[in-house]
């Protein structure tokens, strides 16, 4: 079987970029293609900045199914795959900050 690969390359990303902003850019890009497959996600390393855009991503999409977060849960089922994703509280702390970016309308004390 032969699956398509869509490969989207950013040239420069800084590593204070919004990914929120990143990841609405290649879900537009997504819908205007009309691309069903699933998405591969690399950085140099495959782990610093992917991570933050894979647990931000996931969450993102878990708020919008099932209006909740979990964005423990998903990092540590990242760290199971690569142990280096979010690697450290600065990463981690980004995601928060990121999601709860994404979500200003909930109060400061919610669990994002």
């Amino acid at each position: 079987k032969v699956d398509p690969v869509h490969h989207m390359l950013l040239k420069s990303w800084d590593h204070g970029s919004n990914v929120t902003t990143l990841i609405k850019a290649m879900e537009k890009l997504q819908g205007d293609f009309n691309m069903e497959e699933p998405t591969v996600v690399h950085c140099i390393n495959g782990a610093g900045r992917t991570g933050i855009f894979l647990a931000v991503k996931s969450e993102m999409e878990r708020i919008r199914m099932e209006n909740k977060v979990d964005l423990f849960n998903t990092v540590r089922q990242l760290r199971g795959s690569n142990h280096s994703m979010v690697l450290s509280k600065d990463d981690y702390g980004l995601c928060h900050h990121l999601l709860k970016e994404d979500n200003p309308q909930e109060p400061e004390y919610a669990n994002i």
